[in-house]
C-alpha cells in the first residue's frame, strides 16, 4: 500500500495596522490563498467594520503581516468613499498625509507562489 501525504492548508495571513503602540485588525478583504479565491464588496459598501481608527494627520503608521511566510510586496489603496485617493506599493511604514476626513485603507499583501490577501481599515484622519 502506498503512503499518501496530505498537503496541509496554511492559514490565511492576517494584516494589522499599527498606530503608535496600538494594533488594529480591520476586516478581511478579498483574497486568493491556497487555491481558494473570495471577493468582498468594495470598502464603502461593507457594514462589518468593528471600529473606526482615529489617526492624527501626518502620523506615521505601520502594517504587519502575520503568517508563515513574509510577503513579496505590499500594495495600499486609499479610498475616500468610492474614489481612489492613492494606490502605491509601500514598505511597512507610511505617513498619513491626507486631509482630515474618513478613509478606507485596503492593504494587499502578495506572494509570488502563494497568492494574495487584503485587509481593510476604516480610518478617520484628525
Amino acid at each position: 500500500m502506498k503512503d499518501t501525504i496530505k498537503k496541509e492548508k496554511q492559514a490565511i495571513p492576517q494584516i494589522i495596522l499599527i498606530d503608535g503602540d496600538i494594533e488594529y485588525q480591520g476586516v478581511m478583504g478579498s483574497y486568493c490563498w491556497d487555491g481558494i479565491c473570495v471577493d468582498y464588496a468594495k470598502p464603502s459598501e461593507r457594514q462589518d467594520y468593528s471600529e473606526k481608527i482615529f489617526i492624527k494627520k501626518d502620523a506615521s503608521i505601520a502594517f504587519k503581516v502575520f503568517g508563515d511566510i513574509t510577503p513579496d510586496q505590499l500594495h495600499l489603496t486609499i479610498f475616500a468613499g468610492d474614489k481612489i485617493m492613492s494606490h502605491q506599493t509601500i514598505n511597512t511604514h507610511m505617513k498619513m498625509r491626507f486631509p482630515k476626513g474618513e478613509y478606507f485603507l485596503n492593504l494587499k499583501a502578495t506572494w509570488k507562489d502563494k497568492g494574495d490577501v487584503s485587509n481593510v481599515f476604516l480610518v478617520e484622519i484628525q
